[in-house]
This record gives structure tokens, sequence and C-alpha cells, in this order.
């Protein structure tokens, strides 16, 4: 594969892929619920700087949220 980080982030297929190789990966670990059926991959670093993290590395969901709306919609 010779595209950039950036071009790869934004094939669907490629993230298909991880969603099956991921279900297959933790079938009968998790219910079903837990496991998520849908990625949007981002080339952009998840930072306390940018406002996606915390200090401690935690998520802001929200932040998140609306930082990938659209990507989000479209997935």
């Amino acid at each position: 594969i010779s595209d950039s980080f950036a071009k790869l982030c934004k094939n669907k297929q490629i993230a298909e892929l991880l969603v099956k190789d991921l279900t297959s990966f933790v079938s009968g670990k998790l219910n079903r619920v837990e496991i998520p059926t849908k990625l949007v991959l981002t080339d952009e670093p998840w930072t306390p700087a940018s406002g996606l993290l915390t200090e401690a590395l935690k998520l802001k969901r929200k932040n998140i949220e609306k930082a990938f709306e659209k990507e989000i919609k479209e997935a």
C-alpha cells in the first residue's frame, strides 16, 4: 500500500476490514452490544492540546463527538 496515512484513513474498505477483524477478535469475549459496528479513522492526533483528551489521557467524549460529528454521521 503506497497511499498516504491520511488517504488510508479515508478509505471505507479499510475501516470495514478493521471492524470485521475486531469483531472476530473479540467474539466470545465481549457482549454483542459492546462490539463496534462502525469505525471512523482519523490521521489527527488526539492529545490534551487538541482538546480531545484530558491531561490524564482520558477521552473527552463530547469534544470528540463535536469534532468528528460529520464523519460519525457519514459512517
